[in-house]
């Protein structure tokens, strides 16, 4: 396994002139319940007071999702739809010592049905292994859409239809550029090293195959643990480095006897969105 160790000078630490801290570029792109009035206890003369009323459909939504690895071809899924309305209204309950509660009251109608069976198809394309798709195709009435929830490319949508059937096809046009998988890049080891007088952050790199030729930001913020006393932030610091399947960062931290870390990384490259991704603090450890 290729590893890359890097030392992050940049590191500046608690009495020493002119600290610094790392700082990213901020210009990165990066139904009711029917209640049946009926069932009233007790209603004042003129007391229903009518203050809504709604004409619609009942939804019903089928999701697609593709892995890499799953069929491009759906199963088919039947949706159902009905017209409905509801009205509503305030009836005037008696209360206790002669009081007076407003009550809403909401009637449901529904009439005209619709079904329909859809499916869909995604003509051949790559997703990264980190990539998943889906799709959502509501029925609404009379009226079908397909809604893209989450997309890794641009397609072309034909929608064709039969006997009570309807069926989509997708052709990719154009790869997206998405954000990078969040645990791409993982925590394995921190430790001391007395011969370099520095902590050394060990990092695995799971897509180091797939971004090949690509750039990662690491940074890195050192906090000495000192228990009762509360955590000193002792500096922070950053490095670019070429694409390895591990990468291990010397941190100089001499006068720190317990530490951790907070880090986190940046992927540098076409194949992802320059998105910082906050990995969180290590664990303790003790020289």
């Amino acid at each position: 396994m290729k590893k890359i160790l890097a030392l992050l000078l940049c590191f500046a630490f608690a009495g020493a002139a002119g600290a610094e801290t790392a700082n990213f570029d901020q210009g990165l792109k990066g139904s009711n319940i029917l209640k049946d009035s009926q069932n009233k206890s007790y209603a004042f003369p003129n007391s229903i007071i009518p203050f809504d009323s709604s004409d619609g459909y009942t939804e019903d939504c089928a999701r697609f999702s593709f892995r890499p690895s799953d069929a491009l071809l759906s199963k088919e899924v039947k949706l159902r739809s009905e017209e409905h309305s509801q009205d509503c209204y305030i009836v005037n309950e008696k209360g206790p010592n002669g009081t007076v509660i407003p009550m809403e009251i909401c009637d449901d109608t529904y009439g005209e049905v619709w079904n329909k069976t859809v499916r869909m198809e995604i003509m051949d394309r790559e997703l990264f292994p980190w990539e998943d798709e889906t799709f959502n195709i509501c029925l609404n009435g009379p009226g079908l859409t397909m809604h893209f929830t989450q997309a890794s490319y641009k397609y072309d949508v034909k929608q064709t239809e039969q006997d009570g059937k309807a069926f989509f096809v997708l052709t990719p046009k154009e790869k997206k550029v998405l954000r990078p998988d969040k645990n791409g890049i993982n925590f394995i080891d921190l430790k001391y090293n007395q011969d370099s007088g520095a902590y050394v952050l060990t990092l695995k790199d799971s897509w180091a195959k797939e971004y090949a030729g690509e750039r990662v930001l690491l940074k890195a913020d050192l906090y000495h643990d000192k228990t009762l006393w509360g955590d000193s932030h002792e500096g922070a610091g950053e490095v670019t480095l070429n694409i390895a399947g591990e990468y291990e960062v010397l941190i100089p931290a001499n006068e720190v006897k317990k530490a951790y870390v907070k880090w986190g990384f940046k992927r540098i490259g076409k194949i992802s969105i320059r998105e910082f991704i906050d990995k969180g603090e290590t664990p303790r450890v003790e020289k």
